[in-house]
């Protein structure tokens, strides 16, 4: 202790002095311990996860894909004919038709998918054989063969269907005016549909008889 003037004075802190002292150290160094751990948050798990557990859900986000159903196609002609084979005339207006149905694949009856896939089908006239029993030893040939509905040679007429998808529920159409530049006599009306789902295959044959 000093004394001036004749008055004592204390050079020792108050205790009010110290403890508001300690306060602003304390609260220095809480500040400091938690700018640290949110910069270890922030590097370790990103923006978001620094903030709280909850998660930021963009208002843009895409909805989830929906399912559907898919198709497997088979294939006929229209108008139907009581003969057998079919009966057409060179110049006659014909509908080939693609009907979807159960679609199969290598694993089973398929589920639905959130996806189409493209299919890819052709049609081809072979022929002319001169009988029906030409045309079905033809076809027995092929058969041992391992060619499928097809006899051999080149088709005598081809077209296919646009822009097909295995979700497609309703039959594709074709109306084709039969040529003139095909001749009498007996062919073998074959599709085959590709799908790029599993890379399998589906084929429809049918015997016509076309008269000029």
């Amino acid at each position: 202790m000093t004394k001036r003037n004749g008055e004592r004075k204390s050079r020792v802190p108050s205790m009010t002095a110290l403890w508001e002292r300690r306060r602003l150290v304390l609260s220095l160094v809480l500040c400091i311990v938690v700018a640290l751990g949110g910069a270890v948050a922030l590097r370790t798990y990103g923006p978001w996860s620094a903030l709280g557990s909850t998660a930021y859900v963009s208002p843009t986000a895409s909805p989830a894909p929906a399912f559907h159903q898919i198709y497997s196609f088979s294939f006929d002609i229209l108008p139907h004919e009581p003969s057998y084979p079919m009966l057409l005339h060179v110049g006659q207006s014909v509908t080939f038709e693609w009907i979807p149905g159960p679609y199969f694949s290598v694993q089973g009856d398929a589920l639905p998918a959130n996806r189409p896939f493209p299919v890819h089908c052709t049609l081809a006239l072979y022929g002319p054989y001169p009988s029906m029993d030409d045309l079905t030893k033809a076809m027995n040939a092929a058969a041992t063969t391992g060619d499928g509905i097809t006899p051999p040679g080149k088709p005598a007429f081809t077209t296919s269907p646009p822009g097909m998808t295995d979700w497609d529920s309703t039959p594709h159409q074709v109306e084709i005016v039969l040529p003139t530049t095909l001749h009498a006599g007996y062919y073998q009306a074959g599709s085959e549909c590709q799908y790029e789902r599993d890379q399998g295959s589906t084929g429809t044959g049918i015997p016509i008889q076309i008269d000029v």
